[in-house]
């Protein structure tokens, strides 16, 4: 009992201190922390789009609970997404064709947003955000991670890895990053955060800044 008591303020640290456990991520790739770019979280709002932003800032968008289907003033926002998940990824060696969910709002040209939501949550967390972030210029996207709301929730080990590597195929596949055409901007939430790190570290030809809460 002894032992156990002066282990659990270690465990307590490791699991309740993000930065300590990036900390040691970043060592064990490779990768420095200046690598990671906070950056703002929209686009700049100009005069010419105020009002509308304005007027997006209190629209949320509507949720079917049967269908988990998202939709802002009848248009229907959600779409789905195929990720291949090599087997050293996944972490058991067994390669996985998943089936994701995401909502994208915002024109289609706009600079890429990616949101990716926290622990028991979904795009969903996003609602009252993404209208307002599209208002802006932004091509919105709110993905719902492999295990969470509408994806496929497979009986494997999670972790930052799968996370990550799906939000990489993402922004690659669907959002048209990478290759020295465009980055994008990255939010998170909770192990949203964690995983846009880990992103932002892993492949920086795919983003541009990230944000995290």
């Amino acid at each position: 009992m002894t032992s156990l008591t002066g282990f659990l303020p270690t465990l307590l640290l490791l699991f309740c201190t993000p930065s300590l456990a990036w900390t040691t991520r970043s060592f064990l790739v490779g990768h420095r922390r200046a690598q990671l770019r906070p950056a703002p979280l929209a686009a700049e709002v100009t005069t010419t789009n105020k009002e509308e932003v304005a007027a997006a800032s209190s629209e949320e968008l509507t949720w079917s609970a049967e269908r988990g289907v998202a939709t802002a003033e009848g248009a229907v926002l959600s779409a789905s997404y195929r990720f291949d998940c090599p087997g050293e990824v996944c972490g058991d060696g067994v390669s996985r064709s998943l089936m994701t969910s995401y909502i994208a709002m915002g024109p289609e040209e706009g600079p890429p947003l990616l949101l990716v939501h926290g622990f028991g949550a979904s795009a969903y967390h996003w609602r009252g955000n993404v209208a307002t972030l599209a208002a802006a210029g932004n091509r919105v996207y709110a993905v719902d991670l492999v295990g969470f709301g509408a994806s496929e929730k497979p009986v494997m080990p999670y972790d930052s890895d799968v996370w990550s590597e799906q939000c990489a195929a993402f922004l690659r596949d669907v959002a048209g990053c990478g290759g020295g055409k465009k980055q994008a901007l990255v939010a998170g939430n909770s192990i949203g955060g964690f995983t846009v790190l880990a992103l932002a570290a892993t492949h920086p030809d795919l983003v541009r800044g990230w944000v995290r809460r």
